[in-house]
């Protein structure tokens, strides 16, 4: 009689085999955990795995919007300000500025219902995707990198308004602080600073940290879906039509998935920012090109030439790893096409069928910007093009005496 061989169980192996696959599931998650510890300085809270307690729940409401309050009441005050002066300004300026101002209150009210969709939609694409551990390494890296970048440009902006806490600069001082307090200011120089400094932290972290901080959730985000959309050809063994067919199918309905998940996540964001971006790039655009250089400080010009510099290096790291998206769905369909073409498999209604799958794949795996901006190399070529031409045009028209 033919005995078979079985081993029995031992309670060690339990606690390998567990010990295994729960290492990965905990690097999986070190990344959200390093943007939920960044997002606390621009006073956002990203929700843990954990079911919220109630009062979790209200102590991160009540953290959110009264920040979104105190932002609302600077802007407004700074939209009051514009308005007594908005015949003295250009009419560019005064449509930057308002931008500016009100961005971070948009991006807030964006996230505001997207706490739980953010953080989903981040660990389905952690989950799916099948890179290695150095990889995730990298990941980390590049995260840790880009959100500390995000700081420079706000503290950039606060050496003028340290500046003006030097002796002498008392009633600049306090006309900066009237502007921003609807008429009040103090009469001790030093309660200024204070109040003007942590003003303008609280309100240059969310004007220009927050877009920034989204930017770079944004890159994160589409390398994942990037990678997704690259693991149906990446190490793949030559295989039988039908099995191409039925793979195919699934990672098709998957990707969609996937696509539509991050638009839901992330297009009203990018438009928010991306008009940021560009605002603030031909503003600053402006700045540069129509400035009498023999005239102004160094301490008002370094910001804004660092502002150009990392909006722009901000805008098309964004649009290059959204525009690499769509350039992987094209790899994808034509390694389609090229399999179709070597299989000798001849029921041709099921070719034709994959076919249309794959033509119809690169047009659906597209990333856009509050479904206005279709992020395609075209888009990037044509924004480049216009700031150069605004620039140029700019450069001919003489500086400001």
């Amino acid at each position: 009689m033919k005995t078979q061989y079985r081993r029995q169980v031992v309670p060690d192996d339990f606690v390998t085999t567990n010990a295994y696959y729960q290492q990965p599931n905990e690097r999986i998650y070190d990344n959200i955990n390093i943007m939920r510890k960044a997002f606390y300085f621009v006073a956002y809270i990203i929700p843990s795995d954990n079911n919220q307690t109630k009062k979790s729940e209200l102590k991160r409401t009540f953290f959110e919007n009264g920040t979104t309050f105190l932002i609302a009441i600077n802007a407004i005050a700074t939209t009051l300000d514009i308005c007594k002066r908005i015949r003295t300004l250009p009419i560019g300026l005064v449509f930057s500025a308002l931008v500016t101002g009100f961005t971070g209150i948009m991006i807030r009210v964006a996230l505001a219902s997207r706490h739980r969709l953010l953080l989903s939609t981040m660990k389905c694409l952690q989950d799916d995707s099948k890179t290695n551990h150095r990889r995730k390494r990298v990941d980390r890296l590049q995260l840790i990198i880009g959100f500390s970048l995000c700081f420079i440009m706000p503290v950039g902006f606060l050496l003028h308004s340290f500046e003006l806490c030097l002796p002498g600069n008392e009633e600049l001082l306090a006309e900066y602080v009237s502007d921003s307090y609807f008429g009040w200011c103090a009469q001790d120089n030093w309660i200024n600073c204070l109040v003007h400094t942590t003003t303008d932290t609280l309100v240059l972290n969310q004007q220009y940290t927050l877009p920034n901080f989204i930017a770079v959730l944004s890159c994160y985000i589409f390398g994942l879906l990037e990678r997704k959309v690259d693991s149906l050809t990446v190490n793949r063994q030559p295989e039988s039509f039908k099995s191409l067919f039925k793979t195919y199918s699934v990672y098709y309905t998957e990707i969609h998935d996937c696509v539509s998940q991050v638009e839901r996540t992330l297009s009203a964001l990018l438009f928010i920012v991306f008009g940021f971006m560009l605002c603030s790039i031909f503003n600053v655009t402006t700045f540069l090109f129509t400035v009498d250089y023999r005239r102004v400080d160094l301490i008002v010009l370094i910001p804004q030439i660092m502002s150009a510099f990392f909006i722009f290096t901000g805008f098309c790291m964004t649009s290059l790893r959204a525009v690499a998206i769509h350039n992987s769905a094209i790899k994808v369909k034509a390694w389609i096409h090229n399999q179709v073409a070597r299989s000798e498999f001849q029921y041709n209604k099921r070719k034709v069928l994959i076919l249309i799958m794959a033509n119809e794949f690169a047009s659906k795996v597209v990333v856009t910007a509050g479904k206005l901006l279709v992020l395609k190399n075209c888009f990037i070529w044509g924004t480049m093009s216009g700031i150069v031409s605004y620039g140029l045009i700019l450069s001919q028209l003489g500086k400001y005496q």
